[in-house]
């Protein structure tokens, strides 16, 4: 009789959070509290606060409301062309097997993983001379950096509707564009607004693409921030900026997520197995907005000074050129930006599984909601707004950390932890409570039961979190610009004063450094998509 009471508490326990998830899921929220709320609640009093007129100063600039309404408008223009862009190629992809289908997607959402200061040096190695800075190259730059990932993603989701409303559209005679536009095109509403609130989001907030490529005539809200903050040094003017900014994008993030997203059906449409010369041109002219830039990347990086290909430029990365603002040779900082990303890497983990521990092993579903949305915060803060945040917050009392090395690595993890926690939680999510129960009866406590049974079947899903949290952090700029120090830039830092800079070496420096991140930014991409193929 004993021996069963204690198995049915040990069942009870299995089906319980273990002892202390709710703390690590406080401690979560502190680190985000701490180095988001905090520092963007400073930034928002030193904008708009009692006795501040910077608010009115802006609204009143004729200069401000041209670089507001430029802003709005690259962003409208760019999210129209790739949503365009991808629904199109989408629907002439979606449902038709191939050689080579799944790879070549994989490919095309490349650039959506590389850099913006990466993407901002293609492009200037792409255009011509008077068109690689103004409207037109900002703008070929955010579809290059968003069309793969969204035709990708409407790819998937078109196959993984259910069959039957097609069908019967198809069997009363409907051809194949009437089919797609009136029955695949409404269910794929919510997908389609979700993504472009999300498209305008990155083009809002692009500031590598736009700082080298929009030049003096043309920026935006983000490069503005920088440039108050920087070299006006009117902090008040860009706190207030990136205030006003922040509740721009949060109004946008609130209204893409409104309609929820296509539901999926385990049925998915038939497959078209015959070759069309739709589906070949559709995936030719994919591939090469994507490739073409990337191969006139490669093409500077290999060519010398003298016009002639070598490696000159590579091996000129040893070397230090006056006027790039550099104190170090550029291949000094692949050392800072491999040190700041793991320790980045490894502090974003820890903090998203203690969100998702406490998220998963809740008991009640509030608590689940709560750490999605703590975890979701810094997505509506721009990295160039957080940076400024985090250093007037601690420039002093009672956090004097502004000169901390460990402070660029800690808002690097802050960026990435939205990412890492949106790939960890429905890989947490699915695995069945009756796991935990069946290790409890069998004597198991609640930590030994998750150790064993819930780490081990997320270990895949936690292996490409932490490969998509390194690629985001190798690549985070904003927050660099504002925090790495003169002495020890990041490598897109470093790229983004060696394009800045004239020169037909140093512009040769510039393109060799951004082959050599987006050379890393790809394989740790590659490796997170063998991880999800395998799995």
């Amino acid at each position: 009789m004993d021996r069963t009471v204690r198995l049915t508490r040990r069942q009870k326990l299995g089906r319980r959070p273990p002892r202390g998830s709710t703390a690590l899921a406080a401690i979560g929220a502190s680190f985000v509290a701490l180095f988001t709320f905090y520092p963007f609640a400073r930034l928002a009093w030193r904008g708009l606060g009692h006795g501040s007129g910077a608010a009115q100063e802006l609204v009143r600039s004729p200069r401000i409301r041209r670089i507001a309404w430029f802003t709005l408008w690259q962003s409208s223009v760019s999210t129209a062309l790739v949503i365009g862009l991808g629904v199109a190629i989408a629907a002439c992809l979606a449902g038709r097997s191939f050689r080579g289908k799944a790879a070549a997607l994989a490919l095309a959402a490349v650039p959506f993983t590389l850099p913006t200061v990466v993407v901002g040096t293609a492009f200037l190695s792409t255009l011509p001379g008077e068109w690689r800075q103004g409207r037109l190259a900002v703008i070929s730059a955010h579809v290059f950096f968003n069309i793969g990932i969204t035709t990708r993603t409407l790819t998937l989701a078109t196959e993984r509707l259910d069959a039957g409303p097609w069908e019967a559209a198809r069997t009363l005679g409907a051809s194949t564009f009437v089919a797609w536009r009136t029955v695949t095109l409404p269910a794929l509403r919510g997908t389609i607004v979700g993504l472009a609130g999300l498209v305008a989001t990155l083009c809002l907030t692009s500031f590598g693409v736009v700082l080298l490529l929009g030049g003096p005539r043309y920026g935006t809200v983000e490069v503005e921030i920088y440039r108050q903050a920087l070299q006006l040094s009117r902090i008040d003017r860009a706190a207030a900026l990136a205030t006003m900014q922040f509740v721009a994008i949060g109004g946008l993030l609130w209204w893409a997520g409104r309609r929820p997203p296509a539901e999926m059906a385990t049925r998915s449409r038939p497959r078209v197995v015959r070759r069309s010369p739709v589906t070949f041109c559709a995936l030719t002219v994919l591939l090469a907005m994507v490739f073409v830039p990337v191969t006139a990347l490669v093409r500077r990086a290999f060519r010398d000074p003298d016009g002639s290909l070598g490696f000159v430029n590579f091996t000129n990365l040893s070397t230090v050129r006056r006027g790039t603002g550099l104190t170090d040779p550029p291949l000094r900082s692949l050392l800072v930006s491999v040190r700041s990303t793991a320790m980045a890497t490894a502090l974003t983990v820890v903090v998203a599984l203690a969100l998702v521990i406490g998220a998963t092993r809740a008991a009640r579903p509030a608590v689940r909601r709560w750490c999605e949305r703590v975890a979701s915060l810094p997505l509506a803060v721009s990295a160039v707004s957080l940076g400024l945040g985090v250093l007037i917050a601690f420039s002093g009392p009672p956090a004097p950390w502004r000169r901390s090395p460990y402070l660029l690595p800690v808002l690097q993890a802050v960026v990435c932890l939205p990412f890492v926690v949106r790939t960890l939680l429905p890989a947490f999510s699915q695995i069945p409570s009756q796991l935990s129960s069946a290790a409890a009866t069998l004597g198991a406590s609640p930590w030994r039961a998750w150790a064993t049974i819930d780490f081990a079947l997320a270990r895949r899903p936690l292996a490409l979190a932490t490969g998509l949290g390194a690629t985001v952090a190798l690549g985070e700029f904003g927050a660099a610009s504002l925090l790495a120090r003169p002495q020890a830039p990041t490598v897109p830092v470093a790229i983004a004063r060696l394009a800045s800079r004239p020169g037909a070496v140093v512009q040769g420096q510039a393109a060799a450094l951004a082959v050599v991140l987006a050379a890393a930014a790809t394989a740790l991409i590659m490796m997170t998509e063998h991880l999800r193929v395998d799995d």
